[in-house]
């Protein structure tokens, strides 16, 4: 029986990052905000998560972001 492989991500990560450019006489201020996840999983297939995914715990059979394989390997 093929099972669902849950996907997450470090919370930690999962953070605005800012960044500001400066050539001396001006500066640009710039903040990008994670609003998903995409994961290549190796067998052409993806999936795409709206959030970094929780980690998987004995009993989970999935989550709100996982990957059903279609074969085993």
């Amino acid at each position: 029986m093929i099972q669902p492989t849950c996907l997450w991500m470090d919370t930690a990560d999962w953070h605005p990052l800012e960044a500001t450019a400066n050539d001396g006489v001006n500066a640009v201020n710039a903040t990008a905000v994670p609003s998903y996840v995409t994961w290549v999983m190796g067998d052409s297939g993806n999936t795409i998560c709206n959030g970094p995914g929780a980690a998987w715990l004995p009993g989970i059979e999935s989550s709100d972001c996982s990957y059903t394989y279609t074969t085993s390997s």
